[in-house]
């Protein structure tokens, strides 16, 4: 069972998006469909809107303090990897790979 989000947590989800609403909402999800949103909400009137409607929200949203990724995009999920540890997983498969392909280097 997943716990509800609180108030906070929904601001912070928004303070860490690029985009606002729009990095965060569905809006083609059946939940927005079945909820009137006016374009004109406040930004305290969005975050409870979200907190008592939380289908509306893109799902899953993957974040850390300073990183928010929504959707399904599996190649964005890296920023949460530090780009050290990024760079040696790459030198190895790219050593993988040539070993692969010609053989162990004398």
């Amino acid at each position: 069972m997943q716990k509800r989000l609180t108030e906070l947590e929904i601001r912070h989800l928004f303070l860490l998006s690029d985009n606002g609403s729009d990095d965060l909402i569905a809006i083609r999800s059946k939940a927005v469909q079945e909820h009137v949103f006016d374009k004109g909400l406040t930004f305290n009137q969005l975050v409870i809107a979200v907190y008592q409607h939380p289908k509306i929200l893109k799902n899953p949203i993957v974040f850390n303090e300073q990183s928010l990724v929504t959707g399904f995009s599996i190649e964005d999920i890296g920023v949460f990897v530090p780009s050290k540890q990024r760079k040696r997983e790459r030198l190895s498969l790219f050593g993988k790979l040539y070993t692969a392909e010609f053989g162990k280097v004398s």
